[in-house]
């Protein structure tokens, strides 16, 4: 079987799901299959094809974005490939949050031959740039889902909403941690933790992901009362980016650059709480001029005597 798996993000750019993407196209490759990955990446449409994993990744057409011209790139690349299943790794985050995907498998139904179109919605909340988006972005999601042939979801909370908004059935296949069980084979442990500057047998609590209600790290934090005093806590992955603000113990202090793409502060000794908030600029602005609006507004409909 020849299977197309189109996501968002792909290695070497950071993200749990490009390098779950991959994950899943060189086990699927490994059974025999015709897989490869197409994404975006440079201003090109890309093809990766996972039984050539040292292979460089084969450009398909020039495109900005995930945006609507996306649309012409991804058909000439499935007429070229041919495959029996296009397989959607679905998050409206990593493509940017534009409609453009949701309809795709839509636009595609007039494509002959048509691959079968496989969803898997790795989430269903409201994207943290756009929560408000309210309707509009419901719409979009239900439109993706029903026009699928096929649907996974990867936890159940998301289940019931997809058999709300599509109204039709779907699989659920939870998905667990893309890291390996074991180290790679060139792991030297105390080179790694001299690095980290922690001692050789401290105890080292990692925890990798985005720090956010839903990723489970106020447990995580929680049960560090529960581990000797000496523990070190590890976070990796969380991306720098304007408008993020944070406190320690509830006073403001700045955030840093870490690493060149990671968010961190300065936390002094002790067991302290920091708090990230994210308050871009441009909703500020926004909401000052909705303030404004009502005011005005206000004073327009006022009584007359």
């Amino acid at each position: 079987m020849r299977i197309a798996l189109l996501s968002g993000e792909y290695p070497p750019q950071p993200g749990g799901i490009g390098d779950y993407t991959r994950a899943l196209g060189s086990a699927l490759a490994a059974l025999g299959h015709g897989s490869v990955v197409l994404t975006i990446q440079g201003g090109q449409l890309l093809c990766y094809d996972l039984a050539a994993a040292e292979r460089a990744p084969e450009p398909i057409a020039p495109v900005r974005g995930w945006g609507w011209a996306s649309w012409t790139a991804l058909r000439r690349a499935l007429a070229e490939l041919q495959p029996d299943v296009l397989h959607i790794q679905y998050q409206t985050g990593a493509f940017a949050m534009h409609p453009a995907i949701n309809f795709l498998p839509w636009r595609l139904r007039a494509q002959t031959p048509r691959p079968r179109i496989a969803v898997t919605a790795h989430d269903l909340l409201p994207p943290y740039l756009f929560p408000k988006g309210g309707p509009a972005r419901r719409w979009v999601t239900a439109a993706l889902l029903a026009c699928a042939d096929a649907l996974v979801l990867t936890n159940r909370a998301d289940l019931a909403t997809a058999a709300e908004m599509a109204r039709r059935p779907a699989t659920l296949i939870p998905i667990g941690s893309n890291i390996d069980a074991a180290p790679p084979p060139d792991f030297n442990r105390a080179a790694w933790r001299a690095r980290l500057d922690v001692e050789a047998e401290q105890p080292l609590i990692a925890f990798f992901g985005l720090l956010s209600r839903s990723k489970g790290v106020d447990t995580l934090l929680a049960a560090l009362a529960q581990v000797p005093s000496d523990a070190r806590l590890l976070v990796v992955s969380e991306m720098f980016f304007a408008g993020w603000r944070a406190t320690i113990d509830g006073a403001e202090v700045p955030t840093l650059r870490a690493n060149y793409l990671f968010r961190g502060v300065v936390v002094p000794p002790g067991a302290h709480t920091v708090v990230f908030e994210y308050r871009p600029l441009v909703a500020m602005f926004g909401a000052a001029l909705s303030l404004v609006a009502l005011v005005v507004g206000a004073w327009l409909v006022r009584p007359v005597r």
